[in-house]
């Protein structure tokens, strides 16, 4: 009998943390360096937490859904999943 568990986890910045990267790095397609730093900064962070997770083993940054579309839109956030 093969037992396979598997978990997925999908974090959210918050709207601070995504303002903070959008001013470092501005309103443009991220980098894959960008987007390492973020995922690594966001994993880092939900580690801290002291939750006892998996290692992961495959991470992805997303960022370009959550630019603000017009000068109305009031943020938004980014994911690692």
């Amino acid at each position: 009998m093969i037992l396979c568990l598997r978990e997925r986890w999908v974090l959210h910045s918050t709207t601070e943390y995504a303002e903070d990267v959008i001013s470092q790095f501005g309103l443009v397609k991220a980098s894959k360096e960008t987007l390492s730093k973020v995922s690594n900064e966001m994993l880092q962070e939900f580690l801290g937490t002291g939750l006892n997770i998996p290692q992961p083993f495959f991470m992805k940054a997303q960022m370009g859904e959550c630019l603000p579309s017009s000068q109305h839109s009031r943020g938004g956030e980014m994911r690692v999943e």
